[in-house]
């Protein structure tokens, strides 16, 4: 019996020892793992079987041996019973008179032992977790936010936050809020930045404006438009049409010198243009810039002399382009809209219409920080 359990523990041993030899790869470290479990799993089972056996061996100890024969109940001799008896069938007696519910309970124990094998979980060094804390119940979740509000804009406080996009969450947290000095009788100016102030403050990541030109207080002709944007940047155009669409676009390149030939053009590579009200064919405020490879870029604008005689002014590359008067349809858009410009569309997007459209107001805005 001693011999028979020094092999074991030799056989356990030289097992172990030739799983730590293993290399430390992550694939070998999961394997000798799962190898140990099972090798503790075979010891108790072994330790099982021994404790099992020595119980029998005692129990055939027991079996007096001092003669050959014993006496049965009316008296006679029989041979005695040897002491060598099958493990086999002993086995079964003894299952026998341990009953079925020691025989359940082995088996449950089993079953215990072998679920937790199963369970086993290993450490991935190349992809550890990391610990998820859980949320709060008493935390509050931000809300959505379309636009800040006359309130909010003029006590320079948020009242709501925003995560329903990378745009509005932007406005909310990158950009402050400023106080608008908006001139009270002008309704229509009042209105659209009332509305549209924090979209035109995060394309143009600027915070303030001053208006340059406005069609109700000056001439609405090339010269009168012209003059208020040379030596200029970050100038943006705004148009309000008869049919109520509103568009215009920004230019964030400083404007060269009043030409003296024919006309100038302005190279800008983060010109864009936009559409805040359209009768509903937009969602929302939209932008489109002018595509990195468009030859447009070197001449996004136009700017004329007083010599050319066209009178057209305001002349966005391959977008819109303005002419006198106010409320007479002699403005353009043009059709090749949707080639020149980053997710461009067709150009009735603006006003509804491919044919002219006539300008109710024009503005123009100098953004600064």
């Amino acid at each position: 019996m001693e011999k028979t359990q020094k092999s074991k523990v030799s056989l356990m041993s030289e097992i172990k020892r030739q799983i730590n030899n293993l290399p430390s790869n992550f694939d070998v470290l999961k394997i000798r793992r799962i190898l140990f479990a099972m090798l503790e799993r075979i010891e108790e089972i072994s330790d099982d079987i021994e404790n099992t056996d020595q119980k029998y061996l005692g129990d055939l100890k027991t079996v007096p041996a001092d003669s050959g024969t014993v006496q049965n109940e009316e008296g006679k001799v029989e041979a005695k019973v040897d002491s060598k008896v099958d493990s086999k069938e002993f086995s079964h007696k003894e299952k026998e008179r341990l009953g079925d519910d020691e025989e359940e309970k082995a088996m449950h124990r089993s079953r215990t032992k072998t679920s937790q094998l199963r369970n086993i979980t290993t450490y991935d060094p190349y992809k550890p977790k990391s610990h998820q804390s859980s949320v709060a119940s008493n935390s509050t979740r931000p809300r959505n936010l379309t636009f800040a509000d006359q309130e909010e804009i003029i006590t320079k406080s948020t009242k709501r936050e925003t995560t329903e996009n990378q745009f509005r969450m932007s406005m909310a947290k990158n950009l402050p809020i400023v106080t608008l000095k908006l001139p009270q009788k002008d309704q229509m100016f009042c209105d659209l930045m009332e509305k549209h102030f924090k979209a035109l403050q995060f394309w143009t990541k600027l915070n303030h404006f001053t208006l340059i030109y406005d069609s109700h207080k000056n001439k609405f002709k090339r010269s009168s438009v012209q003059k208020k944007m040379f030596e200029k940047k970050n100038i943006m155009g705004v148009i309000f049409t008869d049919d109520d669409a509103v568009f215009g676009s920004f230019h964030a390149a400083t404007f060269p010198k009043k030409p003296k030939k024919a006309f100038v053009t302005v190279k800008d590579t983060q010109m864009f243009v936009f559409s805040l009200e359209n009768q509903n064919r937009l969602p929302a405020p939209t932008k489109w810039k002018i595509k990195a490879d468009s030859p447009g870029v070197d001449w996004t604008v136009s700017l004329y002399s007083d010599k050319e005689k066209d009178p057209s002014f305001y002349n966005v590359y391959q977008c819109f382009k303005l002419a006198p008067p106010l409320h007479a349809h002699n403005s353009t858009l043009s059709q090749d809209f949707k080639t020149e410009y980053e997710n461009g569309t067709d150009v009735s997007i603006f006003t509804g219409s491919k044919e002219n459209f006539a300008v109710k107001r024009l503005i123009f805005l100098e953004w600064t920080e």
